[in-house]
């Protein structure tokens, strides 16, 4: 391992440091500028404090093997194991991207994994991380071949790993299937960082769900660049319930390159104590998309005056006419509705509890049903915590 400070690197050596010879990463990097408060999304997603600390960046080895599995396991950076039948040679990247850590993370990566799937298949990913004061870096490219329906179930542990960054990513090309992605992260205050930078291209008659559930006390971040080509549909979905000084951000951005294409796009949000969230959300409709259908809708309740929302849906419509819609409202819960349940005997707890599982479960019910069970699962172990 060798000792690293991100943001007194510059882009240009970045590279021969990290073992990695990606020009167009460098030259991206350049262009976006490191991960700081320069950065819009990052106005409130302190990327840089993250970045102003010093990491063991964890190194390349020579020589490893993965075991043969039916899931997909990174631990502490590399690849334990993979469903060897799904890997592949032909990784991909996204050419541009809008995000600063989707280059960095590129060119950090100690681990590259190819995967193609071309059949109906339900993969489990799980991101491990032991280590303490580590950076670690990886990325997946994924290939759905065509009319394949896949479905991603992505968990995290990094309890163990206190003071460590996780920088890592997707890259997915959807050829005419369905993908369903749903990441479940239960972040805790000491635990390690979870940040990723991913790039899915969607391409004609495709479906994307991409769902984000992060329920817990610590930092986590989900970035996204999606492209939908011709009548490929979108639907994204983000939960968080934060507590004590958890800090989660869901940044996306969603474009409409060609016509017919369709966006939905919901999140919720419950914070307590001095959490805070960052929703920034652009879907973007280009001037070959006519046809288009675009909803955006972001809800939070605060639980006290100590946490903070930050809520940014936005829409770019570069054509005349499609249907469009985009809101965002922050509240707390309704005294005349706590009032009311109390009223019929119910302690004050429970009746909260009623309230924020009713205004969640319609996100939950949203998950695949294969995953509906699990979120609900962690959704009451972090309010057994009350």
């Amino acid at each position: 391992m060798r000792e690293i400070e991100l943001l007194k690197s510059d882009p240009g050596t970045l590279g021969d440091f990290c073992g990695a010879k990606e020009e167009k990463f460098v030259d991206m990097l350049k262009s976006l500028k490191m991960p700081s408060k320069e950065v819009e999304h990052y106005r409130y997603f302190d990327m840089e404090y993250l970045l102003s600390k010093n990491y063991y960046l964890i190194d390349k080895k020579s020589s490893r093997s993965a075991e043969n599995s039916n899931r997909l396991v990174f631990e502490n950076g590399y690849l334990k194991e993979a469903p060897k039948e799904f890997i592949s040679r032909s990784g991909f990247s996204a050419q541009e991207h809008f995000d600063p850590v989707y280059p960095l993370s590129h060119l950090l990566s100690c681990e590259r994994v190819s995967l193609e799937i071309d059949r109906d298949v339900t993969l489990e990913v799980s991101h491990v991380n032991t280590l303490k004061g580590a950076l670690g870096a990886y990325r997946i490219s994924l290939r759905i071949k065509s009319g394949a329906k896949v479905l991603i179930k992505e968990r995290f542990e990094g309890e163990k790993g206190s003071g460590s960054l996780i920088l890592f990513g997707w890259d997915v090309d959807i050829q005419e299937g369905s993908l369903e992605f749903v990441t479940i992260s239960e972040p805790k205050s000491e635990g390690a960082v979870f940040v990723g930078s991913h790039y899915i291209r969607a391409d004609k008659e495709s479906f994307t769900g991409y769902r984000s559930y992060a329920l817990g006390s610590g930092t986590v971040a989900n970035i996204a660049l999606i492209e939908l080509e011709k009548s490929s549909r979108c639907e994204a979905s983000h939960l968080v319930f934060a507590m004590e000084r958890a800090s989660v951000a869901n940044i996306t951005k969603i474009v409409h390159k060609k016509s017919d294409a369709a966006t939905r796009q919901k999140s919720r949000h419950v914070l307590k104590d001095k959490a805070q969230a960052v929703f920034d959300a652009l879907v973007r409709v280009e001037k070959d998309a006519e046809g288009a259908s675009v909803h955006q809708e972001n809800r939070t309740v605060l639980l006290n005056d100590g946490a903070y929302m930050v809520a940014k849906p936005q829409l770019e419509i570069y054509i005349d006419e499609l249907e469009a819609s985009h809101g965002s409202t922050t509240g707390q819960i309704d005294p005349q509705e706590l009032f009311y349940i109390r009223s019929r005997g119910i302690e004050e707890l429970k009746a909260k509890k009623l309230i924020i599982t009713g205004f969640v479960n319609e996100l939950i019910q949203e998950a695949p049903k294969e995953c509906i069970e699990e979120i609900g699962v962690a959704f009451e172990r972090l309010f057994a915590t009350e």
